[in-house]
């Protein structure tokens, strides 16, 4: 994508979701499409897309963005969005299969797989939206935002050991070592007769209390 036209996207997104209103934010994008030209049109369409999101006029939305995405169909900006709403409209499995051929081509993007997950998730797909956080965690060990999809996918499967491992990560990734170890004292108790869970929890717990360890002496 062009740099000009993320960058346009960009401000449309922070404009139409942050910066104003919801009724505000309607009125200006309905304002700005009439009046940009053809060069800012489609970062107007964009926030206009957004602006009805927020005062759930969905279908209004949709209808904008299927055609900003015939146009140009690749454009994670508008993927996210419309994957936001078809979980809006009680439709994930739709977002799954939109989004289906773009997570193959590209599995470790952050913006596809979470949304994939989240689609997952909405889907009641929960073992299929871990697989996926699992694999792009293994790249970005690091990242917060798909721990925490890993934690609420494994609430709703109702595997709980596993849901405070996912929990202990998000706080270890603070610094939060106490809360990681009640975490994983909380999965231990979960854990039931399967010992080599037990065992992987046991010596993450040391690793925690290694790490605060060091940090005290620091």
């Amino acid at each position: 994508m062009p740099i000009n036209k993320q960058f346009e996207l960009a401000k449309a997104r922070i404009k139409s979701r942050y910066s104003f209103d919801a009724d505000y934010s309607l009125e200006y994008y309905q304002a700005a499409v009439e009046q940009q030209a053809q060069r800012s049109r489609e970062a107007s369409l964009y926030g206009l897309t957004l602006a009805y999101m927020r005062n759930e006029e969905n279908k209004k939305a949709q209808k904008i963005l299927d055609e900003l995405l015939e146009k140009d169909p690749t454009n994670l900006f508008y993927l996210d969005a419309a994957t936001d709403i078809y979980i809006a409209l009680g439709e994930p499995l739709k977002a799954v299969e939109m989004l289906k051929p773009h997570v193959t081509h590209n599995p470790r993007n952050q913006v596809l797989a979470l949304n994939q997950a989240n689609a997952l998730i909405s889907a009641q797909k929960y073992d299929d939206a871990i697989i996926l956080l699992k694999d792009f965690l293994l790249v970005k060990k690091d990242y917060q935002v798909a721990y925490q999809m890993m934690s609420e996918a494994y609430q709703k499967a109702k595997r709980f050991s596993q849901m405070h491992q996912s929990k202990a990560e998000v706080y270890a990734l603070y610094g939060a070592y106490n809360r990681a170890v009640d975490e994983l004292q909380y999965a231990y108790n979960f854990a039931g007769d399967n010992h080599l869970q037990k065992q992987r929890i046991r010596a993450r717990i040391k690793q925690f209390r290694d790490q605060e360890d060091r940090l005290e002496r620091l």
